[in-house]
């Protein structure tokens, strides 16, 4: 199937294709080269979702926050 022209693409659909491909590669076992940038793809749809500005998003930290002592039932920190 032959792609659209380049001046057909929009920005946002563009973004989606490739948030959609890292899900499948995620979902089949892969992994990818950049989690957090995978992760900032996943807060901006959430954002552009819920009428958010992304100057109003959180910048990510290099810092990682501090371990808790957890239940056995509880999930791990992400």
């Amino acid at each position: 199937m032959p792609l659209a022209p380049p001046a057909t693409r929009s920005e946002p659909d563009t973004r989606l294709v490739v948030l959609l491909f890292e899900t499948a590669l995620l979902t089949s076992g892969f992994s990818l080269e950049s989690p957090q940038t995978y992760c900032q793809r996943i807060y901006s749809m959430i954002a552009l979702g819920l009428s958010i500005d992304q100057d109003e998003l959180p910048q990510s930290s290099t810092t990682e926050p501090a371990a808790t002592e957890s239940s056995g039932d509880a999930p791990p920190p992400l």
